[in-house]
């Protein structure tokens, strides 16, 4: 069964990206699947963790693309707030060309506000709402 879908997962942190890695896994044998690494994935103290991702994608022929956050330093909330404006730029322009179906991403890292709001802006469904409304239909 092919859902002939554009799914895009975002993922900010080992910690999200280990419990979706298997989600994404079955999304890939329906759907068209992209991965978009982000937050502490892509901090250089961390590249393990981006590592961890690109394996991931490369074993399983996934597209892979890295969206990075860059602010002078941890817990200054202004280097913070600029960073999450020029991400959200960045990444409403990725979502406006690719135009996906869906958008899953998991968290409560900063970082994800930037792809909620575009997400929101250019009413991309997220599985978020797609639960809310099968559930409201039950």
């Amino acid at each position: 069964m092919n859902l002939n879908l554009k799914v895009i997962f975002f993922t900010s942190a080992r910690s999200d990206f280990g419990i979706l890695s298997g989600v994404i896994k079955e999304f890939n044998k329906l759907s068209k699947v992209e991965v978009i690494a982000t937050g502490a994935h892509t901090s250089y103290s961390l590249s393990d963790s981006l590592k961890d991702v690109e394996d991931f994608c490369l074993k399983q022929n996934i597209v892979l693309k890295k969206f990075e956050f860059n602010y002078e330093k941890d817990g200054d909330s202004i280097s913070q707030l600029s960073a999450l404006s020029s991400a959200q730029q960045n990444i409403s322009v990725y979502l406006g060309e690719k135009n996906p179906d869906l958008i899953v991403f998991l968290g409560d890292r900063w970082e994800l506000y930037s792809i909620s709001i575009a997400a929101l802006i250019l009413r991309i469904h997220n599985a978020l709402q797609l639960l809310f409304l099968f559930l409201r239909s039950l």
